[in-house]
């Protein structure tokens, strides 16, 4: 219980004072300005952390290097993504904790889906380049 209570805070303390971490990331000020009718603390870490920019940069790269595959390259990287996106949400969960449906619980797992989704990304362009 005290390691959930420390793991809840520590992510309070990030969401609470954390300044753009990357390129795709946003402050609260710039979230506010694109969408002024942010209402609730997990449209605006939705916001902050880009999800939907992290799924395009995702997709984007899964889509480059499923280009310079076919066969049972291409079916391989199939198998291997859908199995990375079950340990992502696997992952997300344990990382997160807590109870499903609260609002620093879906916080989070918006929070830690963007991130893995950048840190995929980068890997599959790494694969990509490494094809050329």
């Amino acid at each position: 219980m005290f390691t959930f209570i420390v793991r809840l805070a520590l992510l309070i303390v990030v969401f609470a004072f954390s300044t753009a971490a990357s390129a795709q990331e946003r402050t609260e000020d710039q979230c506010l300005a694109l969408n002024p009718q942010i209402t609730s603390p997990v449209e605006m870490v939705s916001c902050t952390s880009d999800l939907e920019g992290s799924k395009k940069q995702l997709n984007h790269a899964y889509g480059v290097l499923a280009k310079k595959l076919q066969g049972d390259q291409l079916s391989a990287l199939e198998k291997a993504q859908r199995l990375w996106l079950d340990y992502r949400v696997a992952e997300c969960r344990f990382e997160t904790g807590g109870s499903p449906g609260g609002t620093m619980y879906d916080s989070g797992i918006i929070s830690c889906t963007a991130d893995m989704n950048r840190q995929r990304a980068i890997e599959l362009q790494k694969m990509a380049d490494n094809l050329q």
